[in-house]
């Protein structure tokens, strides 16, 4: 059994859950119209999270572009599994994903998001 095996996510969700601010997440997924195309349909689910800036230091040396915001959720709140083009609302600011990343423990998902 590893470190990171068992109830970390638990852990992480309990002690810091109640710190963070609360947020939509849209879940993005396409369906056929009927007529040869597809239709966007949403469903919001709610979820514990927080919104940070990435560094001068990353943005200049291209890790990450100007205008890339970094969300970190906790999973233990998130029910559906984020993609790529999701969406997520923190303090009526709506952000789509670019670039979803989990942490080793399976605690926490760090989203690069922009302005949607």
């Amino acid at each position: 059994m590893g470190l990171l095996d068992g109830d970390i996510a638990s852990i992480v969700d309990a002690a810091v859950s109640p710190l963070l601010l609360s947020a939509a997440f849209h879940s993005i997924a396409l369906t056929d119209d009927g007529a040869g195309g597809y239709t966007e349909v949403e469903a919001v689910s709610t979820c514990k999270a927080f919104t940070d800036t990435y560094s001068d230091f990353k943005v200049l040396s291209g890790a990450a572009q100007p205008g890339d915001y970094k969300i970190v959720v906790v999973q233990n709140t998130l029910t559906p599994t984020p993609k790529v083009a999701d969406k997520i609302t923190i303090e009526s600011r709506k952000y789509k994903i670019t670039e979803i990343a989990e942490d080793p423990a399976s605690a926490t998902w760090e989203f690069r998001c922009r302005d949607d």
